[in-house]
């Protein structure tokens, strides 16, 4: 994120409405930073504390009953991604007023790839370029398998048999670079005027026109890659089997998830935090803002969840989300240094500059453990 830092605004102050302006060169774009999540909401959760009489008892319901799933988009220049009226009435191409998605598990169904696919193609995107206007969007994903996932008909080895048909899928077109050092598009299907027509080709037949099919017959997948090893296995061998030498080709390698390509396409940047560190994702503090905002009100009823949480996701002021935007920086910043873990979350803490800590933050952590 840090190589993008220089072509983002920067939020400020007390109320976060200094505004830095970047400095941009000749055929320069600004960068606007989007992050996304899922969040669910339950009807039977609120408030942990209340007042009551010493002599009081309420009995609370075990069960959380059901749930409601968002899926959002946050920048921060606008908060949640969302038009006004009139904007809304100047593109009527624009289906949705906002770019998150409320869904019931119990009754829609759980949240796939195809539907967040639908979400960033067909709102996410279309609401960032009406908000702003020749920017570019680097938007920002957990490493959620949904947000990972290939297309139907990716380049992915595992995917592939041996063997010509079967149950393998019908793939997009490869390609690879011949003995001229020419790249040469291949058909991941037979032709028209072939037996198999329209069938899907195996891992033989395509590094068999590839001129990479050993001499020497070999498996499918190897003890290797099945993770069987043993003390006489190469670990550096990269011809060990077919699938392996299949994933190590360069379009395969350079497959991309169908979020990306769907990014890519607009013109736009994909980016994923790292695992394990949802802290660095400012929209995990804004689903805390918004679910102690809900507690408040939640009367553990369905259809009135349906009606608050929206209200609440909106009502989130935009200078609050730049704070928690600030503070993810800071983390960001302190693990680029080196930092981690409780050393990590005491410079944050301690600093309180807007995105960055110290250059010699190494250093006072030294000086700290000797003391």
């Amino acid at each position: 994120m840090f190589e993008y830092q220089k072509f983002m605004k920067e939020f400020d102050g007390d109320m976060m409405d200094i505004v830095s302006e970047p400095q941009f060169k000749p055929g320069e774009k600004e960068l606007v930073q989007v992050t996304h999540d899922e969040c669910h909401f339950y009807a039977n959760d609120g408030q942990r504390r209340i007042w009551m009489r010493e002599d009081e008892d309420i009995l609370r319901s075990k069960h959380q009953r059901r749930s409601i799933m968002i899926s959002a988009f946050l920048c921060l220049c606008h908060g949640l991604l969302r038009l006004s009226n009139e904007q809304l009435q100047e593109n009527p191409h624009i289906k949705n007023k906002e770019a998150f998605v409320i869904r019931s598990v119990q009754t829609d169904g759980y949240w796939k790839s195809e539907h967040m696919l639908d979400q960033l193609v067909h709102q996410a995107i279309p609401i960032f370029e009406i908000l702003h206007p020749g920017c570019v969007g680097v938007f920002c994903f957990d490493q959620s398998t949904n947000h990972n996932a290939m297309a139907a008909d990716a380049l992915i080895a595992t995917r592939m048999n041996l063997s010509p048909g079967g149950a393998q899928p019908k793939m997009r077109d490869g390609w690879y670079i011949d003995k001229n050092g020419e790249k040469q598009t291949q058909l991941m299907v037979f032709p028209g005027n072939h037996k198999l027509k329209g069938k899907p080709k195996g891992i033989k037949q395509v590094l068999t026109e590839r001129n990479l099919w050993p001499e020497k017959s070999i498996r499918l997948m190897c003890e290797q890659c099945l993770g069987k090893q043993d003390d006489n296995v190469d670990l550096e061998r990269l011809d060990c089997c077919a699938r392996r030498i299949m994933s190590l080709q360069p379009d395969f390698c350079e497959q991309r998830s169908i979020l990306k390509e769907a990014l890519i396409k607009a013109g736009h940047i994909f980016e994923r935090y790292p695992k394990f560190h949802c802290e660095c994702n400012f929209i995990e503090r804004y689903w805390s803002f918004a679910k102690r905002e809900t507690r408040q009100i939640c009367n553990y009823n369905f259809n009135d969840l349906l009606i608050q949480v929206p209200e609440v996701l909106i009502s989130v002021p935009v200078t609050t989300i730049r704070k928690f935007a600030r503070k993810s920086w800071r983390y960001m910043d302190a693990y680029n240094k080196g930092l981690e873990s409780r050393t990590a979350e005491w410079a944050v803490n301690k600093y309180k500059s807007h995105r960055r800590l110290p250059e010699n933050i190494e250093r006072i952590m030294d000086q700290l453990d000797n003391t």
